[in-house]
């Protein structure tokens, strides 16, 4: 039972070393794609630092309080109420 354990413990040690050795591997392709992204997210205008917010139970939160332009997406619509609700499998929930 031990000589078993043991070729076990090394056969998962292999398997293990060869699933990560791609993901610790080259990152180059990654590197482009992250380059990428942090231009496009630089060039769309988005400010962050506007919604940086102490947290606080009753506070308003990040601000959202101050956002004056709501809009459907794919994934979220106001109702009549101007309350969001979130479109999930083929429903609208709150």
């Amino acid at each position: 039972m031990k000589k078993f354990m043991l070729i076990l413990i090394i056969i998962v040690l292999i398997i293990t070393n060869c699933v990560y050795a791609d993901i610790i591997g080259d990152h180059s392709k990654y590197e482009e794609l992250v380059k990428n992204k942090i231009q496009e997210y630089k060039g769309s205008g988005i400010n962050y630092k506007a919604r940086l917010a102490d947290y606080d139970v009753h506070g308003d939160y990040f601000y959202y309080g101050l956002t004056s332009n709501y809009r459907n997406t794919d994934i979220m619509q106001l109702d009549s109420d101007g309350i969001p609700k979130v479109k999930h499998g083929g429903g609208v929930f709150l």
